[in-house]
């Protein structure tokens, strides 16, 4: 999770979303995806098709949109060091 600067330990910081709230394509989401659990991640929603691009950019996940609820946005980090 270095390339956006979270380091083993730290603490995102999450809005939750109240249900009229949709994600934009970017931004870094807490996904609880059915069979899977939940993950942070980059959303980006291509047609039926959900992708979770790890803070690092090392893996991603993609997965049906009908598999994923979006808990919320990271809206900061906290150093816990």
């Amino acid at each position: 999770m270095v390339d956006v600067a979270i380091a083993h330990e730290d603490i995102a910081i999450i809005r939750r979303l109240t249900p009229e709230e949709t994600v934009k394509n970017g931004e870094f989401v807490v996904a609880n995806v059915e069979g899977y659990g939940v993950t942070l991640g980059r959303y980006t929603l291509d047609f039926s098709e959900v992708t979770l691009t790890s803070f690092n950019k090392e893996t991603s996940l993609k997965v049906p949109r009908t598999t994923v609820k979006i808990q919320g946005v990271v809206v900061g980090i906290w150093r816990n060091n």
